[in-house]
């Protein structure tokens, strides 16, 4: 997820430098030479793009391990059911799926929101590269936050529910406060607005990794690649959605409100999440797991 994150920050700085902004003109006050200038820099962000995973993918041809030299764990050597035995199982695993639903309404929408983040800035003199660094902000104080609190985590081992908890509360209230700059109830402030950003970066972005490891706890002996894949479909779906909707004329001041609501609603629901930590009973318990 290092790399993921890594990729994200950098995506709200290169694509600004690659693509002028247009600013507040709607799109069909743009002449045909604005727009043959246009479509030739977004067509050199996508040919750069593609050379970039091009070499990635050669790379991982060339040399990808199949699997570490020694196992992580003592669970990471057991068995695992077979995809169709563990898809079925996680359609009937009430817990998984509520958290499931959860991450993508959260995490989810925040990708979408983030992503057309300019929108909800138009109104404040500031165009898409102060947008992008607020991105690259949230992305990188959220990298950091999820591979600390990782650490932090795996000594207290077992208390998953508690990290997300407080995470999507503290996320709520940071995303209010911005929610509020936006309706300019709190007078709009740039350095204000990058520290709420890396606030929110941090407790959001930084659940990631618990929402996963939370996941494959609940679903053992569930393959961890499909509980990811299935964590992962609510992400993309709900954030795909929330991206469709805001290529309506609504404005753009209902999706921070959206936001918040997704978040807090994350927050008020986590607890019905029933917790199970059958990996680490085996991690922690090897006896069990002989039947000793």
């Amino acid at each position: 997820m290092g790399g993921t994150a890594t990729g994200s920050a950098l995506s709200f700085i290169i694509g600004p430098l690659f693509v002028d902004d247009i600013g507040s003109i709607h799109y069909s006050q743009v002449n045909s030479t604005q727009r043959e200038f246009y479509f030739k820099q977004i067509r050199n962000l996508f040919l750069v793009e593609t050379g970039l995973m091009g070499l990635l993918f050669l790379a991982v041809i060339i040399h990808y391990p199949a699997k570490p030299p020694h196992l992580p764990s003592r669970s990471s050597g057991t068995e695992r059911m077979s995809p169709k035995s563990g898809i079925s199982r996680l359609l009937k695993n009430r817990s998984f799926l509520l958290l499931a639903l959860l991450y993508g309404a959260s995490c989810g929408v925040y990708s979408g929101w983030s992503s057309v983040l300019d929108q909800n800035l138009q109104g404040f003199g500031v165009g898409q590269k102060f947008a992008g660094w607020l991105g690259f902000i949230a992305i990188v104080s959220g990298a950091f936050s999820g591979v600390f609190f990782s650490i932090f985590a795996d000594r207290f081992s077992g208390h998953l529910k508690e990290f997300l908890l407080i995470f999507m509360a503290c996320g709520t209230f940071s995303i209010l406060i911005v929610c509020f700059i936006f309706s300019k109830v709190i007078p709009f402030n740039k350095t204000l607005i990058f520290v709420m950003f890396g606030l929110i970066g941090f407790f959001v972005n930084g659940a990631l990794p618990f929402f996963f490891e939370f996941g494959a706890e609940i679903a053992y002996p569930v393959a961890e690649g499909i509980t990811s894949s299935f964590i992962k479909f609510t992400d993309y779906f709900l954030q795909g959605l929330f991206l469709i909707v805001s290529m309506g004329h609504f404005g753009g001041m209902w999706m921070t409100w959206v936001m918040m609501t997704s978040i807090s609603a994350t927050t008020i629901l986590l607890p019905c999440v029933r917790e199970s930590y059958n990996r680490l009973n085996i991690d922690k318990f090897p006896n069990k797991l002989s039947g000793d």
